[in-house]
């Protein structure tokens, strides 16, 4: 069996459970899909036999992640504890592979039948309930933490990854890499370079000061220049509106779209250091020192667990902090606030997160929808969030009448609890995380 990194894996988690516990393993499961992740679970669980065993160990091979539902039940289950095994072997295998434990009752001690369960903190879910604190725990425990983008700077990089152009790649980005710049891309695991991947990189690349391009030699038969270069013109257009300080380096001028042969510098395959040196200190002159961050917009003064955590959240998956207009002091509130919004990579914004009992209809927040508006009125990409009506009331129609009118054209996501609230943010934040290049030169 070809083994695959972890990062690369469809699959973000395989949920180990004993059969007693399907409905709340179906729980979780429905939950996380609903953060964004994809969830391996067998549905009803398998008679003893070797294809079963390798059914499993293939899946558990397939995933980023395994969690194991600890409960009274599931200490005396073989094939949960064959799963826990396998699990253990890729988690010693891939440093990047995550085992873990989700208890259910503080009087399970699973140490004596699991042993793995000794090296790692369990998480916990008391009765087999999503508490604010629990949501928050799953989500970044599942999710791969990303480092704090610091005051530097980020330039984002287009450039090959295949086995003919890795080796001009790292060469260009780890000098620019030794002059301290942050080398972002779009993350591999992404699938689509569409009408929502272009706004993904948007997103990502207007978090940068500076463009560095790597174009490798693209011939494909039956398909026009644009065609083979796919996404690079895309990019240098984005680059272009986003108006970033920009180089860009070429195997071949000839071989380019016509709109990349002006500005490419040519240096072949071996690459001309000299040349390469002198381009790159001009990229690095040209860009500014930038921290990007995102901003949510919420009604602060109420659910201040729940949007702590909801800013965690956002922390670990982007890399980037996270603001809240309760961060300011009241002297400085408003203009302070305006600025941070302006100036925000990507503003979350929860519109409304109570129900108005005199109408049973939606309580919109007055600052959190100004705050979206100036988000809106400012072109910063603004991810929309609100109460579902029909979560207290199950006859509710045409509830997008219910958010003002000026957000109606953006997709709102809506939510029926804080826990599916927590998922949302989680989900609407993995459709922007960066690849930092940087971690990859070494």
């Amino acid at each position: 069996m070809i083994e695959i990194p972890v990062r690369d894996r469809e699959c973000h988690c395989f949920i180990s459970y004993a059969s007693e516990d399907a409905a709340l393993a179906r729980r979780i499961a429905d939950w996380l899909r609903l953060a964004g992740l994809q969830i391996w679970m067998d549905q009803l669980r398998p008679m003893a036999g070797e294809n079963v065993v390798d059914e499993l160990t293939t899946q558990i091979s397939k995933s980023r992640c395994c969690l194991v539902l600890l409960t009274a039940q599931a200490l005396n289950k073989d094939f949960l504890n064959l799963e826990v095994r396998v699990a253990q072997h890729q988690q010693a295998k891939y440093r990047d592979f995550k085992l873990v434990f989700v208890r259910t009752d503080p009087s399970v001690d699973p140490t004596s039948r699991f042993p793995a369960a000794q090296a790692t903190a369990w998480l916990e879910l008391p009765n087999g309930e999503l508490t604010v604190e629990g949501a928050r725990q799953i989500l970044l425990a599942l999710t791969p933490p990303s480092e704090l983008a610091n005051n530097s700077r980020h330039v984002f990089v287009s450039c090959g990854w295949g086995a003919n152009d890795e080796s001009l790649s790292r060469q260009i980005c780890s000098r620019l890499a030794r002059r301290g710049v942050r080398l972002v891309g779009d993350a591999t695991d992404q699938k689509s370079f569409g009408d929502d991947g272009r706004a993904r990189v948007q997103r990502i690349m207007s978090g940068c000061t500076g463009h560095l391009m790597i174009l490798p030699v693209r011939r494909s038969a039956g398909k026009s220049v644009e065609e083979s270069y796919k996404y690079f013109p895309a990019e240098w257009e984005i680059s272009r509106r986003l108006r970033l300080a920009r180089q860009t380096f070429c195997v071949s001028r000839i071989a380019l779209p016509p709109q990349l042969q002006s500005e490419a510098v040519e240096i072949g395959d071996a690459g001309n250091s000299e040349s390469i040196e002198r381009e790159l200190s001009a990229l690095y002159d040209e860009t500014e020192s930038v921290a990007p961050y995102a901003f949510l917009a919420t009604d602060y003064k109420h659910n201040i667990e729940r949007n702590d955590a909801a800013r965690d959240i956002i922390e670990h998956v982007l890399g980037m902090k996270c603001w809240l207009g309760k961060d300011y002091p009241s002297e400085q509130l408003r203009e302070a606030i305006i600025e941070k919004i302006i100036n925000a990579n990507l503003v979350f914004a929860d519109l409304a997160c109570s129900q108005d009992e005199t109408n049973l209809r939606l309580k919109p927040n007055l600052n959190t929808c100004i705050e979206a508006g100036i988000a809106l009125g400012a072109k910063q990409p603004v991810f929309v969030t609100a109460l579902d009506p029909e979560s207290f009331d199950p006859n509710a129609q045409q509830k997008t009448t219910q958010i003002p009118f000026m957000f109606r054209n953006n997709q709102i996501n809506w939510y029926r609890s804080t826990p599916d609230f927590l998922a949302q943010v989680h989900k609407l934040a993995m459709a922007t995380r960066r690849r930092i290049i940087n971690d990859e030169l070494s």
